[in-house]
């Protein structure tokens, strides 16, 4: 089994059934331990000691409580204890389990983009990051379009192609949005520093009085007065006067190094039942709040997280690699190995996604998306389910509840 989020998965489940254990030991609810143990939001930048993937491990921002107490207001934690408290006078195995995860994202060093205008005045955007099913087309294609004013129908995205992007490094450590994005985002602002320098000789205006909107250049307040990009293009090819210093072609390539990782957390919040004849788990209520410093694309975001909890999901009740005695893999095909399928998704599931602490890492202040989704799954089913059967005095000391 590969979770997104190496490590974090696991290391999760266990602090955070520690957690539980704790509360149980106090009487406390779980909430409450939890709340009295975060880190304050004035405490950020926030040196955690030790390092990882070759950086020392300094949490850049975060209100771990805000995100904590937003996801217990989309889950309404207050009605879920009520109708486990009903379920429970019926004979009924019903838990809350609550799990609370911070992710690293962004793994640098660096990450290439060039922007380009073509002699169709067409934008085309080439990233050395790597498409590997989380939307990153889309998301590069709207960096560059909100910044050159254009619809993200009008930018074309080109990536994975040796011949035509020379350098990159690729699609993992939810670096996206984070490295590739900002790489665009860079490389667009050079390139509409450009393109404007090269409107103004046009126009016979400053560039500073100049607007971009919809394809075209335009002087400000006089909207009749503007070129295309199409002529820009022309206007900027070998041969035309530029503008002292500038080089042919509508062209702009930016490395953006990230020697930092970003920190995204959040909570997940689980509501479950156990059926005490077969001890079949099912997910009666999910949700998830997780704050990526600012979402490109929320309808991305939000697939991310629900496709990450699917797999989360089968880490916690499904997957397992089993053996026999003399150690021959028993799990060899998918009638053995169980994933998680549309039937196995929660009845209700809330995404709730927190854009409360941007990152100064970078100049979009994103943080990653793509492991928070399952990061927080296990813990929180885990602790669901215990708290499910605590009745009957069971410990969940290990994955999956099969």
């Amino acid at each position: 089994r590969d979770l997104p989020g190496p490590g974090r998965y696991e290391c999760t489940f266990v602090r955070e059934r520690l957690a539980d254990l704790v509360e149980k030991e106090l009487g406390l609810d779980p909430a409450l331990v939890r709340r009295r143990n975060f880190i304050q939001p004035e405490e950020f930048p926030y040196e955690v000691g030790g390092d990882a993937l070759g950086q020392h491990t300094v949490y850049d921002v975060g209100d771990y409580p805000g995100a904590f107490e937003a996801a217990l207001v989309a889950f309404d934690y207050k009605a879920a204890r009520a109708q486990q408290e009903a379920a429970r006078k019926e004979g009924r195995y019903v838990g809350i389990g609550l799990g609370c995860l911070v992710e690293k994202a962004g793994l640098g060093p660096w990450e290439y983009a060039r922007v380009e205008v073509d002699g169709s005045g067409h934008v085309a955007v080439y990233s050395g990051a790597a498409s590997v099913g989380q939307g990153l087309e889309t998301t590069l294609a709207q960096i560059c379009g909100e910044e050159l004013r254009i619809g993200v129908e009008a930018v074309t995205v080109i990536h994975g192609d040796s011949a035509l992007v020379p350098f990159g490094i690729g699609g993992f450590a939810s670096r996206g949005a984070m490295v590739a994005g900002n790489a665009v985002f860079e490389a667009s602002r050079k390139l509409k520093t450009k393109m404007l320098a090269v409107a103004a000789g046009l126009l016979e205006a400053h560039p500073d009085d100049l607007v971009l909107d919809n394809g075209r250049v335009s002087v400000r307040g006089l909207p009749e007065r503007s070129v295309t990009f199409k002529d820009l293009a022309r206007a900027a090819a070998p041969g035309q006067r530029l503008p002292p210093g500038m080089e042919p072609g509508l062209s702009a390539t930016h490395f953006f190094e990230a020697p930092k990782m970003s920190y995204p957390y959040g909570t997940h919040a689980a509501l479950v039942e156990v059926d005490p004849e077969t001890g079949r788990v099912s997910i009666l209520k999910y949700a998830i709040a997780y704050d990526i410093g600012r979402a490109i694309n929320p309808m991305i975001v939000e697939g991310q997280l629900v496709g990450g909890l699917a797999q989360g999901i089968g880490g916690a009740l499904y997957e397992e690699l089993v053996y026999d005695a003399e150690g021959q893999p028993l799990a060899t095909t998918f009638m053995d190995y169980l994933l998680p399928g549309a039937g196995e998704m929660p009845q209700v599931t809330i995404a709730k996604i927190l854009e409360e602490t941007p990152t100064p890492l970078n100049p979009l202040g994103v943080k990653g998306a793509g492991e928070g989704g399952s990061s927080g799954a296990g813990a929180a089913i885990a602790n669901a389910v215990a708290d499910a059967l605590s009745p009957l005095g069971v410990s969940i000391t290990a994955l999956p509840l099969s």
